[in-house]
């Protein structure tokens, strides 16, 4: 390294020092001083319930989570329903946010704090732009969103081991004025413009199956399998091997979804020329799953329709009781109420087309050969001698 070469990287060290200096120096500046905004709501007229809009906007990404009737939907996701539980925790804590200090800051130093207003294509100190609208499309608050307070603490482990010390989230650094900062009491992890982020993921339950058959792309049947003595398998010629019998049942007990198509049409889906998996259950519900081309590195396109129901009847049990028959109705309508409510979402999530993880997919996309048990590697000859 020559002399030039020195001096441009001790200088370069020593602006990311002042940088990362000057929002240290704001936060103990703004502790040292009285701040009359410190425990106030930042948004002290908002409530959630008045809320009918949410638009979200980085430099990368937008999404707007619009109320329709009592449902929430993605409007970057052909209306596709979002994930109601985190709008609420959203909302709820946007409602709740406390100042802990505020502050004037010079527009020069705001892309410290990551609080320059987004804009494709532009750098660095970006933040989120917030808006909350009510149903007639008037604005209840704007927000920009800079970058996440931590401090350290101890972080539970994933593993089941002892904690570890990390740096955890308490705060984040919000504008809600044209001149002024604030450090507010919650890190808003929710506050995502990723559309993806906010869809519902859970498509549908195939739980338990009676049968499966798998079909190839020209609508050849390359396998069905069901079960027998507790294991998954087929009759006649070789079994397939328990394990990987199982792993595919065990993929359709629980589909999930990555991503929503907002536009199929526009897109090679691959899901003309698919695999397709027909699932039948005991309670009369048919399922067709289509697992189509591979839309990324991560995930597959699928499609899928249900038909059928549970018996409006409960069939009955030879030699029980008129008592025993009454209990047994009554659990059986029960359970067949949820059921139905299950089954008229899933037929709801049918209308659109998903991208889907990429371990599930590969799953379902084994063909009989994949299926069947590794073949032992032959001994050496001469081995043992």
């Amino acid at each position: 390294m020559n002399k030039k070469q020195f001096l441009t990287l001790v200088i370069a060290l020593v602006v990311l020092a002042a940088a990362g200096a000057g929002v240290q120096w704001w936060q103990q500046r703004s502790w040292d001083q009285t701040d009359v905004q410190a425990g106030k709501k930042l948004l002290p007229t908002l409530t959630a319930i008045s809320v009918a809009e949410i638009a979200l906007r980085n430099g990368t990404a937008e999404v707007h989570l619009v109320k329709k009737g009592a449902e929430w939907v993605v409007r970057e996701r052909a209306d596709f329903p979002a994930d109601f539980s985190r709008i609420a925790e959203l909302l709820g804590k946007l409602a709740d946010l406390k100042i802990i200090q505020s502050d004037q800051v010079a527009p020069d130093k705001l892309a410290d704090f990551d609080l320059v207003a987004p804009k494709a294509g532009a750098g660095a100190g970006q933040g989120t732009a917030l808006e909350l609208k009510d149903a007639s499309g008037k604005s209840l608050a704007t927000l920009l969103l800079g970058k996440t307070m931590m401090r350290k603490g101890m972080i539970p482990s994933q593993e089941g081991g002892p904690p570890r010390e990390g740096d955890i989230p308490y705060g984040r650094y919000v504008i809600s004025g044209a001149d002024s900062i604030a450090a507010v009491s919650e890190p808003l992890a929710q506050a995502d413009a990723n559309p993806s982020t906010w869809l519902v993921k859970e498509l549908f339950r195939i739980d338990p199956a009676k049968s499966v058959t798998s079909f190839g792309p020209g609508g050849e049947s390359r396998w069905t399998m069901t079960k027998a003595n507790g294991l998954w398998g087929w009759t006649g010629g070789e079994k397939p091997d328990p394990q990987k019998a199982q792993d595919v049942i065990s993929a359709l007990y629980l589909v999930m979804s990555k991503d929503v198509v907002a536009d199929p049409v526009a897109v090679d889906t691959g899901l003309s020329k698919s695999v397709t998996l027909k699932a039948d259950t005991p309670d009369g519900v048919n399922y067709t799953v289509k697992i189509g081309a591979k839309a990324d590195d991560d995930s597959y396109y699928l499609s899928f329709t249900l038909t059928g129901e549970p018996p409006k009847v409960r069939p009955p049990e030879k030699g029980e009781s008129a008592e025993d028959k009454a209990k047994r109705d009554k659990e059986y309508d029960e359970q067949r109420v949820k059921v139905i409510e299950r089954l008229d979402r899933e037929k709801l999530f049918a209308k659109w087309t998903y991208k889907t993880p990429k371990y599930a997919a590969e799953l379902l996309l084994r063909d009989r050969a994949q299926l069947m048990p590794e073949k032992k590697k032959a001994a050496k000859a001469g081995a043992g001698r």
